[in-house]
């Protein structure tokens, strides 16, 4: 094999986090709405993506307005949109696929290979015309490049792509599991390294898209409030996420090295050992590392077109390699109708112990082991599984006729009863089934199972309730902006929840639907009028009759004012004695000043004091502090609080709150 002597250590280089110039991830308590996206432009900013799995948008914003966005209602973070990097470097030995003895995969096969399990590989791309990966890929996208063509030019995501999923074709290498199908997500780029807002894409593709497993070998040391935020959502879709520990290790289990997203709860951390399962001392440690497996002189595939790491076949090693080992297992396990939580567990628990006794900081419960894993799998979906269909437990419904059915696995014989009464429910060896006429109450539902080694039960209950709620009442809408009008409501005593409708044109339509008696209706066009009406929904899902309706018209464009300038001169006599003057010029979005306005402020620094003052025609509030006795240094500073006038809407983001002067 052609030795190439390339590459340096492609580990995660963002040890203090490398930002694109100027750009960053907004992340919000809320929704983005117009009014949010409005005052990043204000203060220059460019949107350039919103996201769907958190709330967030990517913006150009100079960074002198970065405080200033921080400060913004409903903001939570601001985060800059760092460059991540792939877990792996170049190794020159023989070629030999120890990897997947030491594992064990290649012991399972005879019960699952994958087959039909949906996996994402979110990195360089891959390869998908290698012979070893062409039958399994399904599809990507490429966020680097914003297309469909996920193709590699790197060759990382091509030698994990391997590790998982290299097909038993009589030709090459062969991966973990074999039959899967295979799905590819660049988000890193010919160097291996990428945006962090475009990893959070490819976790946002991969729940849209229904990826059963994630593998992601790179990380960072930088702690994202925004990828953890996604990393969690998609575990919350129920999905395996998997990534990488990191090559930052020292050699010394007792330091913590993190890693990101690897380290987030939702994430398995995967740690790399050699061929004699020794970790590695590249291999990041810390309480975070879940479970280890090959990471040392591991071959895969790589681009058959050639890359930066190689043509056709390699050795790489990393906590790279090691990561794609966990999400093929975990792939091996999903073939069994697993759900994330139940693979995470039986992982963990059939891992083989290394290092120190229990859970430790450098193996974490130990070496992945498919074979183990997959025999705890196999005793546990051998025994008698019950699994109730319908209705859920603790459902309500909203019909009389109901039919009540689970699954019943591996057993025998079956029966249901309901409240305590056998009834006639059908048995098929794998379905039981019984539908009845239900009058409105509380019903519980046992269904019991036998076999040979002995027998299971499971219970649920559900209500019928056909009774729709009370009519809503005490509905108001209150105008706050030219883009907002809030609404508010009574509490009906059996509704879980609200249906918001509005109406421009006569016509209501469906807006929201609430669990609180109030909502904001947003991103509303200027002197334009609203009319609402909100309906209460239960339990069931019965819907309540209208509320009594109501109208009000947002404000004017021009009704929107913001403070454009603060001025402080200082005025005194002596050499000591001084007193401040600060002049507070309000005007509309246009410029215009305006009269009238009621400016609440307040003194800080050597001068203190609440006070108010009205505009004049000039649209200038004029506020005087005491005469304090000052020295070198003294800070006058005057802040702005509020400004009122009936009307008008005062636009803090935008508006200038404070001004300092030192004597």
């Amino acid at each position: 094999m052609k030795k190439i002597a390339l590459l340096v250590l492609i580990i995660f280089v963002l040890l203090q986090g490398i930002a694109l110039a100027d750009e960053y991830i907004v992340l919000y308590k809320h929704k983005p709405c117009m009014q949010d996206k409005m005052a990043i432009e204000r203060c220059g900013g460019k949107i350039k993506k919103e996201f769907h799995i958190i709330n967030a948008m990517v913006v150009d914003l100079p960074k002198e307005a970065v405080k200033k966005v921080k400060k913004f209602k409903g903001v939570l973070a601001v985060e800059p949109n760092i460059r991540v990097h792939a877990y792996g470097f170049a190794n020159y030995t023989d070629v030999i696929p120890w990897n997947i003895r030491d594992i064990k995969a290649n012991l399972v096969w005879n019960y699952t290979m994958g087959v039909g399990v949906n996996v994402c590989v979110i990195d360089t791309g891959i390869d998908y015309t290698h012979p070893d990966l062409a039958p399994l890929y399904k599809g990507g996208y490429d966020f680097v490049n914003n297309d469909s063509d996920p193709l590699d030019d790197n060759g990382h995501g091509t030698h994990c792509a391997g590790i998982i999923a290299a097909t038993l074709n009589n030709y090459g290498l062969v991966g973990v599991a074999p039959k899967v199908n295979l799905y590819a997500v660049k988000v890193l780029d010919s160097t291996g390294s990428g945006l962090l807002s475009d990893c959070i894409s490819g976790i946002e593709w991969a729940i849209q898209h229904h990826m059963d497993v994630i593998s992601m070998s790179w990380g960072s040391s930088y702690n994202s409030t925004s990828l953890k935020l996604a990393c969690d959502a998609a575990y919350n879709a129920g999905i395996v996420l998997v990534a990488a520990a990191g090559n930052e290790g020292d050699g010394n289990i007792n330091t913590t090295e993190y890693s990101y997203p690897a380290a987030y709860d939702s994430v398995i951390a995967v740690g790399a050992v050699d061929s004699s399962n020794n970790l590695a001392n590249f291999s990041n440690t810390g309480d975070f590392v879940e479970l280890v497996a090959p990471g040392v002189n591991v071959n895969s595939t790589l681009p058959t077109y050639g890359s930066p790491l190689g043509t056709n076949y390699g050795i790489l090693s990393g906590t790279s390699m090691a990561c794609p080992h966990v999400s093929g297992v975990a792939a091996l396990l999903k073939a069994f109708g697993l759900n994330n939580t139940e693979i995470r567990t039986i992982l963990d628990k059939t891992a083989d112990d290394l290092g120190l006794p229990g859970k430790d900081p450098g193996y974490g419960y130990g070496l992945v082991n498919a074979t183990r894993a997959v025999e705890y799998a196999l005793n546990l979906t051998n025994a008698i599984i019950i699994k109730p269909i319908s209705p859920p437990n603790g459902a309500y419904l909203n019909y009389t006729t109901v039919t009540i059915s689970a699954e019943v696995l591996n057993a025998d014989g079956a029966r249901m009863m309901l409240n305590g009464v056998i009834v006639n429910a059908t048995f098929n060896g794998t379905i039981i089934s019984y539908t009845a006429n239900l009058s409105d109450g509380n019903y519980t539902v046992t269904v019991e199972a036998w076999n040979e080694a002995g027998n299971a039960s499971v219970n649920w209950s559900f209500v019928v309730d056909t009774v729709p709620p009370a009519k809503v009442t005490g509905l108001k809408a209150v105008t706050v902006s030219p883009f907002e009008i809030d609404l508010s409501w009574n509490t009906v005593s059996d509704a879980v929840k609200y249906k918001v409708y509005r109406s421009t044109n006569g016509t209501f339509v469906a807006i929201a639907t609430v669990n609180t008696t109030e909502y904001a209706d947003t991103n509303l066009q200027p002197n334009t009028t609203y009319s609402y009406y909100v309906t209460a929904i239960d339990r069931a899902g019965n819907e309540g009759e209208p509320s009594d309706i109501v109208t009000n018209t947002t404000f004017k464009l021009q009704n929107v004012m913001r403070v454009q300038s603060i001025n402080i001169t200082l005025l005194g006599r002596g050499r000591w004695w001084r007193y401040a003057v600060a002049t507070v010029k309000v005007v509309d979005s246009s410029g215009n000043p305006i009269d009238s306005a009621e400016v609440y402020g307040h003194w800080e620094g050597i001068v203190s004091g609440n006070v108010t003052a009205y505009t004049d025609t000039n649209g200038i509030a004029t506020f005087y502090s005491d005469w304090v006795r000052a020295y070198p240094g003294a800070e006058f500073t005057f802040v702005v609080d509020n400004v009122v006038k009936d009307g008008w809407i005062y636009d803090a983001n935008s508006s200038v709150t404070r001004a300092t002067v030192y004597y």
